[in-house]
């Protein structure tokens, strides 16, 4: 019997760092703060990327053979000139170690922590980060009735005001529900939907075209082998989702839609990565993750996959060779056009078993995107650009892994 992700964590143990970690000074975000130069191998983190860089908070690791979760925070500066991307971060007031959390980012000013597992079970807490603060500093909000406990949800936001989750586990299984964050009232709502897409979590989201699109995850009852959902595509106009939250007397419920796109379609699959992209076509990139529920091996997944939210359309990009992952984090840079994932598992098994052997993962691999991030001439380009070799423009393979990082293990 397959064992899903986070089963096992009443086994596991906790990481929570104290404030005056003995290798963090306080000094400003995107400098050197640590003796070590690289986070730790993890999967199951989470991360958010303003103009400069990327946070990447918590996750699960391994010391020798016993996973444990983290609450550290990294900051990943795309502008470092010796070379250092990364530097630890001192922050106070930090939130308990967690896995399958999310995070969201206002106005590239402060970072907003919501939910995830650790040795306690599922969460439901939410945290800020004010970005401003040198020491930065996490103030735990108390907005009054919250969602239920969950873990592996999605998170997205909205014109800055809204953040809004979906799905996930809790402690009586797998959620289909959706709630907003109001930041101006410091609130949450539940919000009623129709033609509601069955409960997953360990999937992903986007906002694009101000409609949130939600992919792949899986289900599992107790007793029972993860199932993964089909390869639908489904999305929910937002702005009916906060005019519902913010009127009192409801008429009709905000419905989702089953797209019906054109193109490629992806495999089925958990526990990959979502990067929105803006351009004249907007949409998101799906990258790895697990495609099958039976425990067979070799079933982790390297393929690049487009969604097109303008043209309903999806395009293979790319399956790179050696660099399968699941559980890790991806984000466009948004200068370079660059995909840049970090972290995750390779190991060969579905089920995360350390007693085993698993592969987890401390590089960071880029792939060049720019070409069908561009605006093209006509949209048509956008999905043939792919297959006419314009992505194939280097010698070396598209996906390459960062190769300054240090060898030594760091925390």
């Amino acid at each position: 019997m397959e064992s899903a992700p986070f089963d096992s964590w009443r086994n596991w143990r906790d990481e929570t760092t104290s404030e005056q970690s003995p290798d963090c000074i306080p000094v400003r975000r995107g400098t050197q703060t640590s003796l070590c130069s690289h986070p730790a191998t993890r999967f199951d983190h989470a991360i958010v990327s303003d103009p400069e860089g990327i946070y990447l908070f918590g996750g699960v690791s391994l010391d020798g053979r016993i996973p444990f979760y983290k609450n550290d925070l990294w900051y990943w500066n795309y502008n470092s000139e010796d070379g250092k991307q990364w530097s630890r971060q001192q922050h106070l007031n930090r939130p308990s170690a967690r896995g399958g959390h999310t995070l969201v980012l206002r106005d590239d000013r402060t970072v907003i922590l919501f939910a995830g597992q650790n040795t306690n079970g599922e969460l439901s807490d939410c945290y800020s980060l004010d970005l401003s603060l040198n020491p930065l500093k996490w103030t735990k909000l108390h907005p009054g009735h919250l969602p239920p406990r969950r873990v592996g949800h999605t998170a997205c936001l909205y014109k800055s005001t809204y953040m809004i989750i979906h799905g996930g586990k809790g402690p009586q299984g797998q959620l289909s529900d959706t709630w907003i964050l109001n930041f101006d009232t410091v609130t949450w709502r539940s919000i009623a939907t129709s033609a509601t897409p069955k409960p997953r979590w360990l999937h992903t989201c986007s906002i694009n075209n101000s409609r949130m699109f939600i992919f792949g995850g899986g289900v599992q009852h107790p007793g029972e082998s993860l199932v993964l959902d089909s390869n639908h595509t489904y999305s929910i106009d937002v702005n009916d989702l906060v005019n519902y939250s913010l009127s009192r007397c409801q008429t009709h419920s905000p419905a989702w839609t089953k797209h019906s796109p054109t193109g490629e379609l992806p495999k089925a699959r958990r526990q990959h990565s979502s990067s929105t992209v803006y351009t004249p076509f907007n949409g998101f990139i799906i990258y790895g993750g697990v495609t099958t529920s039976t425990g067979v091996l070799d079933s982790e997944r390297g393929d690049i996959n487009y969604y097109c939210a303008t043209r309903d359309c999806w395009t293979f990009v790319k399956a790179p060779r050696g660099y399968k992952r699941w559980g890790h984090t991806a984000t466009v840079n948004r200068k370079t056009k660059n995909l840049i994932a970090i972290g995750g598992n390779a190991s060969p098994a579905l089920r995360f078993d350390p007693q085993t052997g698993c592969d987890l993962l401390k590089d960071s691999l880029y792939f060049d995107c720019s070409e069908f991030l561009t605006a093209p001439q006509t949209a048509d380009d956008v999905v043939l650009s792919p297959h006419r070799g314009k992505l194939r423009t280097r010698q070396k393979p598209d996906f390459q892994k960062e190769t300054r990082l240090p060898p030594e293990q760091c925390n």
